[in-house]
């Protein structure tokens, strides 16, 4: 991760954080609302910025899947997922009719979840789709 170390005040993050995560690597993920993204190894703090690729100030949510990616939703922006060297974003082009997400959850078959702004989102690993009320519904094989 080419992220620039910036200090930042506990306080801040403290003040302002949504969700926190520890990942497999021991690493503390803060989802803040005016500070987006930053983790914490031991006394040092890395902000993710658009010089990553990550752009917005406002998380909502962390979520570290079975492989190791950590996936969260930044307001305006849509979900992203850090597969350890890269940030992905999922946004309208991806099949998302809005980049207002807040919340996300992988269920046992592996599907991932997204919730928010204009209701619930399905990704399956290769397509978002659009969940309304007669669904889709139905589970795909977990991989």
């Amino acid at each position: 991760m080419r992220s620039q170390a910036r200090r930042l005040k506990s306080s801040s993050i403290l003040r302002s954080s949504r969700d926190i995560l520890e990942d497999r690597q021991g690493r503390i993920w803060f989802a803040t609302h005016h500070n987006g993204i930053c983790y914490r190894v031991g006394d040092k703090f890395t902000h993710i910025t658009a010089k990553d690729g990550v752009n917005g100030t406002e998380a909502w949510d962390l979520y570290e899947d079975p492989a190791g990616n950590i996936w969260f939703p930044i307001e305006n922006s849509g979900v992203y997922r850090y597969d350890g060297k890269t940030f992905t974003n999922f946004g309208e082009a991806q099949g998302l009719t809005t980049n207002a997400i807040q919340c996300t959850y992988q269920d046992r078959s592996g599907q991932l979840w997204l919730g928010g702004w204009q209701g619930l989102f399905r990704y399956d690993g290769d397509t978002i789709s659009r969940v309304g009320n007669d669904g889709p519904w139905e589970v795909t094989q977990p991989r």
